[in-house]
């Protein structure tokens, strides 16, 4: 079968299930993912999430290799490893939860213009697409 065939039966297949709140899902989804990228970037949590990262790798190497003391540590770290996150992000954290209450979205939401709103999410929008642009 053709490619091009294949992705145009995908493509109508998405267009005809997909609902409005798949897409506004998708695009909250994605000012998330946006927002956590430009906080991690603009603080000192990139070193907390590379070594977060290489420990993971190490569990998961020692899981493969069959070393059972060390899975068991690690077993056990991340069992008490979101309240050890929360510790370590807090001023990240912080700042994110005063961002978000302190957005002018928020005050858009609760009673500026239509076109005000219209604005803010141009702007949304054009910021994630200027991060996929750079991060590609």
């Amino acid at each position: 079968m053709n490619l091009g065939l294949i992705i145009r039966d995908i493509l109508s297949n998405l267009v005809h299930t997909l609902r409005w709140q798949d897409a506004l899902d998708i695009l909250l989804l994605t000012l998330l993912v946006y927002e956590i990228i430009t906080l991690v970037q603009k603080s000192r949590a990139k070193q907390l999430l590379f070594g977060l990262a290489i420990v993971v790798f190490a569990y998961f190497m020692a899981r493969l290799i069959g070393l059972r003391t060390i899975s068991y540590v690690f077993t056990n770290l991340f069992q008490v490893g979101i309240i050890v996150l929360v510790i370590m992000f807090q001023p990240e954290l912080r700042k994110a939860l005063e961002r978000v209450g302190s957005s002018r979205l928020n005050l858009t939401l609760l009673g500026n213009s239509r076109s005000e709103l219209i604005k803010e999410w141009q702007y949304a929008i054009n910021a994630v697409c200027d991060s996929a642009e750079h991060m590609s």
